[in-house]
């Protein structure tokens, strides 16, 4: 493999350590960088302005592929990426940006070179947003009936005398690891079993909804799973 030029030599060996990380554009890594690769091979760092922007640097980009195993961005990797992405989203409760951070180590795991960010950010938001359409088409297929319509809505309702309503009490992850903090989860354990959202909770299978909580409730000193643990045999009856 060889590279002609000051900028082509710069550019080759700037990209055997960024393409890793930073996908198509080498110019991208800072000043201090280029400097510091440009004095190991004894060029001027001026002399990489425009690599960029060159047709030689995709020349590079794939010698530096075939030699070190790296496979491109392409509709494959996509394919397995997206499925792998709707798979988190949907039994998880990731935050986008974990999602990001979590798709970026798995392509670095499987020596992928990495794809433009807004590339993985349309990916990410367009798994949740399909994952969360999936959610609402399931809750909306378990209708409820008129009774369980009225007990839902007074979920939203504030008791006199109190600020949050039912429903912001359990949307609270725990917090309390105390016997008053054990007894609050049970009291939403109860309410969350009881007729009045049983149709929302059948939706979706108890490990999809304790998937979903386990990070809150590692927090709790286990209180959570310990009170949920007879659900674990499958969807709730």
């Amino acid at each position: 493999m060889t590279a002609r030029g000051a900028r082509n030599r710069i550019g080759w060996a700037v990209q055997l350590g960024t393409i890793r990380y930073l996908g198509d554009n080498p110019e991208e890594v800072p000043a201090v960088v280029t400097s510091y690769v440009a004095e190991q091979l004894g060029l001027d760092p001026g002399a990489f302005a425009g690599y960029g922007t060159s047709e030689t640097r995709w020349a590079h980009q794939e010698q530096i592929r075939n030699e070190y195993e790296y496979t491109k961005f392409e509709s494959d990797q996509w394919f397995a990426l997206a499925r792998w992405l709707y798979q988190r989203a949907w039994i998880g409760n990731e935050r986008p940006t974990l999602l990001f951070d979590l798709a970026t180590k798995r392509l670095l795991d499987k020596k992928v070179v990495l794809p433009g960010v807004t590339v993985l950010e349309r990916l990410v938001s367009g798994t949740r947003e399909h994952a969360e359409k999936r959610l609402f088409a399931t809750l909306a297929a378990a209708a409820p009936t008129a009774e369980q319509a009225g007990q839902l809505r007074q979920l939203v309702v504030v008791p006199t005398g109190k600020r949050p309503s039912e429903l912001d009490r359990l949307r609270r992850s725990p917090r309390d690891i105390s016997a008053r903090g054990a007894a609050d989860v049970h009291r939403c354990s109860v309410l969350l079993h009881s007729s009045s959202i049983q149709c929302l909770v059948r939706a979706r299978s108890c490990s999809c909804t304790r998937s979903r909580n386990s990070t809150s409730a590692s927090r709790s000193g286990g209180a959570w799973q310990a009170l949920t643990r007879p659900c674990a045999a499958g969807p709730l009856a």
